[in-house]
């Protein structure tokens, strides 16, 4: 519910996409309670039919009806209000793909811990040299691109033949390869106020 409340509207044909992935704890009922109360904010309950963050923007980008998709992960570590700039961005033609960073503002160790941080920011650096352009962040949980970009590179989504659990790198790996004009948008990141993250720094992060 906070998170509907939250969510800003940017657009009069605007639409909120739930993808949901065979929960446990009502979640369904949740959003259907919000689509009752709701009824002027267009929301939208997709199932998805594999599994984890990779298929459900999968599942959540294939049927996004608008010209621009932003993608927000609902457990609360970033401000709904940083939703705008990247809205605003996209309509101005300023970037095509962009990638939240979470590393620009102060990040207190309970947002990040700290081998997070230095995973991430190693990641960054890697990535900057490979795309050949500064990178700060790659696996934040804000994203925004067109609907018809994204096509394109679901076109041939999986080129690089290993399966990418989380779905960051496919997006990117496809916008660098479509030679999108990519961009970054500073975030806030705070500690999660919704669910339990699923991730394991070691296991994750090594497979990643």
């Amino acid at each position: 519910s906070p998170l509907v409340e939250e969510l800003p509207v940017l657009c009069e044909q605007q639409e909120i996409l739930f993808v949901e992935g065979q929960s446990s704890d009502n979640t369904v009922g949740e959003i259907l309670k919000m689509q009752n109360r709701y009824p002027e904010k267009n929301i939208r309950l997709l199932k998805q039919q594999g599994k984890g963050q990779c298929d459900a923007i999968e599942t959540g980008f294939k049927m996004a009806e608008g010209d621009i998709i932003i993608l927000y992960e609902g457990d609360g570590t970033s401000n709904t209000s940083d939703i705008q700039y990247f809205y605003n961005a996209m309509k101005e033609g300023k970037f095509e793909f962009i990638e939240g960073s979470r590393l620009v503002y102060p990040v207190d160790s309970k947002s990040m811990p700290w081998m997070n941080k230095a995973g991430n920011m190693l990641f960054a650096k890697w990535f900057s040299f490979f795309l050949n352009q500064r990178t700060t962040d790659v696996l934040s949980g804000i994203k925004a691109m067109l609907k018809r970009d994204f096509d394109t590179i679901y076109s041939t989504w999986g080129f690089i033949g290993i399966n990418d659990p989380f779905g960051d790198f496919e997006l990117l790996f496809g916008s660098a390869r479509y030679c999108l004009k990519i961009g970054e948008i500073p975030i806030h990141y705070k500690p999660r106020t919704f669910g339990v993250s699923k991730t394991s720094v070691f296991k994750h992060g090594w497979f990643l």
